[in-house]
This record gives structure tokens, C-alpha cells and sequence, in this order.
């Protein structure tokens, strides 16, 4: 399954982008089930046209790959939280996650333990 993870937080997207990929490449489940690459996709804001989002793209293996992924960016969103002291977004604005994959998208910004499967289960069906 291909999808792309995109993130809008207000402020310095690409350092946020950077920061994401970062700790997916160190968690090692994830580095195990998925293939991950940075890149740059048209915007999906409307109103927003010719501009380029960085983005991770995400070549994952099954279910349980993408579960991981969406598991270890709740550890990267969580510890974003305890670092700024905020919702982990700049300037108290929470950054926007976006999961895409075809034409489903997904904010995974607030995602819990029981959300992560709903989208499993939804991205899955693809």
C-alpha cells in the first residue's frame, strides 16, 4: 500500500516533516514493515493551488505495517507534547497529519489507540 503522510502545523512545516521521518526511521517496526522516502505533493488545500507540501512517502507491507506506522507517529505527536509544553503544534496550534492514499485522506492529527485501527481497517479496504 502507497500512501503519503503530509503536515500542515502553522509554522515551519518542513522541519515538522523532517522531524517525523526522522523518528520513523528509528523505530525499527516500522523500519521493518515500511519503505519510507521524503518528497514534495501538490497542495491538497483547496484555495491554496500551485503550492508544494514536503511530504513522507510510505511504501508499507500489510496491516500490521501500517499500524506501526500510525502507532510511532502517536509516540513522535506525544512527545512533541511533552517538549512544547502544548497540544505540539507552534504557537499552540496542533499540527495536521494528513494519511493519504488514493483518493481517502485521513487526519490522523488526534488519533488514539482505537482510532489507529478504524483506520487500518479503512486505508486496508483500499
Amino acid at each position: 500500500m502507497k500512501i503519503q503522510i503530509a503536515i500542515d502545523s502553522g509554522y515551519d512545516d518542513q522541519d515538522d516533516v523532517g522531524s517525523l521521518y526522522r523518528w520513523l526511521r528509528q523505530d525499527p517496526d516500522v523500519v521493518r514493515d515500511v519503505e519510507l522516502s521524503l518528497g514534495t505533493a501538490g497542495s491538497h488545500t483547496p484555495g491554496r493551488m500551485g503550492e508544494t507540501l514536503d511530504i513522507i512517502n510510505a511504501v508499507v507491507s500489510g496491516t500490521l505495517g501500517l499500524g506501526n506506522l500510525l502507532l510511532a507517529y502517536m509516540g513522535w505527536r506525544d512527545s512533541r507534547r511533552v517538549r512544547r509544553g502544548d497540544d505540539g503544534g507552534q504557537n499552540g496550534r496542533p499540527s495536521v497529519i494528513t494519511v493519504i492514499n488514493g483518493d481517502i485522506t485521513i487526519d490522523v492529527s488526534s488519533a488514539t489507540p482505537e482510532t489507529v485501527q478504524a483506520i487500518v481497517d479503512a486505508l486496508d479496504r483500499e
